[in-house]
This record gives C-alpha cells, sequence and structure tokens, in this order.
C-alpha cells in the first residue's frame, strides 16, 4: 500500500530473488512505480481486492494525516492503513511499518503487539530522523492476541532511547519459505 514511485520497495527487494507488488492512488507515482516494481495496482487501496495472507513482507509508509470517516469523525491514516493491511501478511511474514516515532499511540501500539512477535522499533539516521522523526517497526505476524503487553508506546515519549536503524542484526528477522 503507498507504494509512492516504488523507489524504497524496488531498492528493498534487489539482489533479494522477490517480486514486488504495489498499490498507489496518484496516477502519476503509480506510473513510475510500474516501471520499478513487478505490478503495481492504481487506485484506493481500500478498495483493492488482495488476498489474505498473500505477502511474506509488508512494506507499509503511510500517509501521515487525520482524515474524515463516513461517520463524521476523525480517524488517522497510519491506525486505518495498518488495520486493513495485517491480514494480507502471512503468518511469520515481516512488516516494515515507517511512522512518525510520536505517532507510536496506545491504540496503535496494542494492535502491534496483538498482531506481531519479535518487535523492534528503530530510527532513521541522524539526518533523517532530524527531518522527518520517523521510525522503522518491524516484527513477524502472528496469531492475533489480544492484551499481549508491550513496552512500545515508551518510544513515543523518548526518542533518544530509539536505537539507529545501522544497528539492526541482518540476522534479526527470517522470512518464510
Amino acid at each position: 500500500p503507498c507504494c509512492g514511485c516504488g523507489k524504497a520497495l524496488r531498492q528493498l527487494a534487489t539482489g533479494n530473488n522477490c517480486f514486488t507488488y504495489g498499490v498507489e492512488l496518484d496516477e502519476c507515482r503509480a506510473e513510475e512505480a510500474q516501471a520499478m516494481l513487478h505490478r503495481v495496482g492504481m487506485g484506493s487501496f481500500f478498495h483493492s481486492r488482495i488476498s489474505s495472507e498473500a505477502f511474506h513482507v509488508l512494506f507499509l509508509n503511510p500517509p501521515y494525516m487525520s482524515v474524515m470517516t463516513e461517520g463524521g469523525g476523525r480517524t488517522r491514516y497510519e491506525k486505518r492503513f495498518l488495520a486493513e493491511s495485517i491480514r494480507h501478511l502471512m503468518m511469520g511474514g515481516l512488516l516494515i511499518y515507517i511512522i512518525p516515532y510520536y505517532r507510536l499511540t496506545e491504540d496503535i501500539c496494542r494492535m502491534l503487539a496483538d498482531n506481531f512477535t519479535n518487535l523492534s522499533v528503530w530510527k532513521f539516521t541522524d539526518r533523517e530522523f532530524a527531518k522527518f522523526r520517523q521510525v522503522a517497526v518491524l516484527g513477524l505476524r502472528k496469531p492475533r492476541e489480544d492484551n499481549t503487553p508491550t513496552d512500545l508506546q515508551k518510544f513515543a515519549c523518548d526518542p533518544d532511547s530509539i536505537p539507529g536503524i545501522e544497528q539492526i542484526d541482518l540476522q534479526r528477522y527470517v522470512l518464510p519459505d
């Protein structure tokens, strides 16, 4: 979802013997992505038909915005994209969720803990973090468990405690066959 021009997903996939699939709402970015990825759907992710548990990796970098719901309330896209995309990731598949650190709210942390194991949070490199305040949350999908303990929200209050992404052990996450 939200593959943009496809550059980040292509970079992630390069040299890893995999196929890339993306969905992009913006027509110009979708056309750019088509040249970078194996398959791109242009249109709303929320109106897409995608098989359950179809992917080994879910690279999720949603728009950072609040939108009106049909009932007149407001919802954050960071949360909505996460909630509606989890089912497309196979059990044991890797989530890479890019959001601003301060969006590690109680409800998002709860959703992550209930649906993922081996969760970790990594801040972008110093210059990128200073500019965008983004972190990468990584975890492996597991069967849903309600009320799983989590301490992820502490990172929303103390960004200095988040390790830099360059420190990640490259063997930390193993994908399913």
